[in-house]
């Protein structure tokens, strides 16, 4: 047997039989989320598990969360090819995870497809470059804010917005030190593996970007002691 079947396998059979699909596919999601920071697997074996969350999901009554969750599974996917070398498909996956992120905002009272919104449309700037990055900067910004107004308390909301002040011209908003301290309202804030490690890695690159250079080396390896197979973290670490 595939080692990225036996661990699919094992995943499945270790979720509590009472688990209903969200559940059941929020698991399979966050594992492949896990596997990809960590870069622990191959990526056919985190894309095996990302379809095998989605086929969970599909099976939601609510369209609207439905439509989220399948969002999410496109844009981790989107980073899956990206990660190999496949930039025309990630592209793909990144307008598929906006079009789903906008086809769920109506009912989105969390905020959480506003914040996906803007990160689908982050990474398609990172594809389509400049001309895509003047006609929706502005966009990005507004859809972070949303996000963050609707669900203060969300560490992905607080770290999308904080990379919005990041990355946005201050001629659109843009602005370091705003950026800082939404990283570290999300530092407050975040709880799981994943959402301290982003923060962590985040937060590095932007001290690093305000020539803080010994804090941002700190949370750099904050984020390492977490997944310390990835080798964006051990990459920016040498180069300190």
């Amino acid at each position: 047997m595939k080692t990225g079947k036996f661990l699919l396998i094992l995943l499945l059979t270790a979720l509590p039989l009472s688990a209903g699909p969200e559940d059941t596919g929020r698991e399979l999601f966050n594992q492949a989320t896990k596997q990809f920071y960590n870069e622990e697997v191959p990526l056919s074996s985190i894309n095996s598990l990302v379809k095998e969350a989605r086929l969970q999901f599909s099976t939601i009554s609510d369209t609207c969360l439905k439509n989220y969750w399948f969002g999410r599974c496109d844009f981790l996917i989107g980073f899956i090819q990206m990660q190999g070398g496949n930039k025309k498909a990630a592209e793909k996956s990144f307008l598929s995870s906006l079009a789903l992120a906008e086809a769920s905002m109506d009912c989105d009272s969390s905020g959480e497809s506003h914040r996906l919104a803007a990160d689908s449309h982050a990474q398609l700037i990172e594809i389509k470059g400049a001309f895509y990055a003047i006609r929706n900067g502005g966009t990005i910004l507004d859809l972070a804010e949303k996000a963050a107004e609707l669900d203060p308390s969300n560490p992905k909301a607080r770290l999308t917005l904080g990379l919005s002040y990041l990355n946005a011209p201050r001629m659109a908003g843009g602005s370091i030190e705003k950026a800082l301290k939404e990283l570290r309202n999300a530092e407050e804030l975040a709880v799981t593996e994943e959402d301290r490690f982003s923060v962590y890695l985040w937060m590095g690159t932007a001290l690093r970007k305000a020539e803080k250079f010994t804090e941002s080396r700190m949370y750099l390896r904050r984020a390492g002691a977490i997944f310390p197979g990835n080798s964006l973290v051990r990459q920016m670490l040498r180069e300190e």
